[in-house]
Parts: C-alpha cells; structure tokens; sequence
C-alpha cells in the first residue's frame, strides 16, 4: 500500500503552444500531489527540447513522462489521468522587426476569412431562395393572405427577411461579445470537434511514423 505522499497524479493536455524551446513538464501536464516541495520539482522536469532545424510539431506519450518523473523520483507512484498523447508545437519567438509585419499579415487572413464567410454565406442564401422559387412562392402567398396583388417588396417579405436575420442571430448564439445564454455557440462546438479531431489525427499519425516521443 502506498502512502499518499508517494502517490503524483498526472493529467496531460491536449495540445500546447510554447514560445520556449526547452519544454517542461509544467508546459503540458498538470501534476499534484501531497508533497508541494517534490510537486515544484517534477514540474521543472525537462520533456523535450527543440532544435533551431528541426520540427516544430511533436507528439509526447504519457509513458514516457512518467519515466522521466520515475527516473528521478523511483519511489513515486505516477497515476495519469485524461489523454495518453499531448502535441507541443513551438512558437519561435519573431525578432521585433519582424512583429509588425506578422500582425499585419494576421489582420489580413482574418479580414479575408471574414468577407469569403460573408458573401459566401449570402450566396447560400440567395442559391437557396432561387432553388425553391421564394419569389414565386410569396407571390402565391401574398395575394391569399390579404387579398390583393403582390406589387414587389411587401410585408410578407420584410418579415420574412427580419425573421430570417433574428433566426441566424439566435441559433449562433452571440451578438459580437454579448451572448443570448450561456450555452457555447455552435461556431465553438464545432470549432472544439475540429481540434479534437486534428489533435487525434496529429497524434495517431506521429504513432505509426514512429515520430512520437514515448517509452520503447
């Protein structure tokens, strides 16, 4: 039976970004135990370090933390919790000339995203509309709900068109930073599926490459 003090329990992240090249344990995993002194330590422990040529990209096992935590520490219990790979990716600090022009080149990619999503999503719409004939169908409408001829641009239509905007306002879930509840909105479900899936991808991939760092 093992006393508390010699058990460390471990829980690994998913992902990490480091601008340091010399990643430690504290950079991907989350440690505790009863001892806050050995708990400092196995946090200073060193996992991997980067080259200046090499890839910026690397998977970790957890077996193979809880190796270099029981190469220094033998009589500790490592107990590890949540996923078994975490994925470092190393972010070079830019020198300061460089900065500017990164943000610029940033704000670029975003701006550009943000209009292929607006016309984009405004060519669904109209692609839509045309393939069921809305024009057609509340000019049909129009004239049985109120009896008279559909002349254009009606009421029908201005409803149905600031229906259409509070529909899309209400199942995103945010208008810029103010958010409708406090559910996440189906941008970052999906966003957080697309991580998880490119994490285990990312992972699996470096598994059968033998590019993954892990006992042998």
């Amino acid at each position: 039976m093992h006393s508390d003090c010699t058990i460390v329990y471990l829980k690994l992240e998913d992902r990490i970004q480091s601008r340091h090249s010399r990643i430690l344990l504290s950079d991907a995993a989350t440690v505790t135990c009863s001892d806050k002194k050995r708990k400092n330590e196995i946090d200073s422990i060193e996992l991997f370090c980067f080259q200046k040529d090499g890839d910026y990209l690397q998977n970790i096992g957890v077996l193979w933390c809880i190796q270099k935590i029981q190469n220094r520490f033998p009589d500790l219990t490592v107990l590890p919790i949540g996923p078994a790979d975490v994925i470092v990716e190393y972010l070079p600090s830019l020198p300061q000339a460089h900065r500017l022009p990164q943000k610029v080149f940033q704000a670029l990619k975003v701006g550009f995203v943000c209009l292929i999503s607006f016309f984009g999503g405004a060519f669904s719409i109209m692609a839509f509309h045309n393939d069921i004939n809305i024009s057609g169908l509340f000019g049909s409408l129009y004239p049985i709900l109120t009896g008279e001829k559909n002349d254009g641009c009606t009421l029908l239509e201005i409803s149905y068109s600031i229906g259409l905007s509070l529909g899309i306002l209400l199942f995103f879930n945010h208008i810029g930073k103010w958010r409708i509840t406090k559910d996440p909105t189906p941008i970052e479900v999906a966003m957080r599926m697309y991580e998880q899936d490119v994490n285990t991808t990312l992972s699996e991939a470096a598994s059968r490459e033998g590019k993954s760092i892990d006992v042998t």
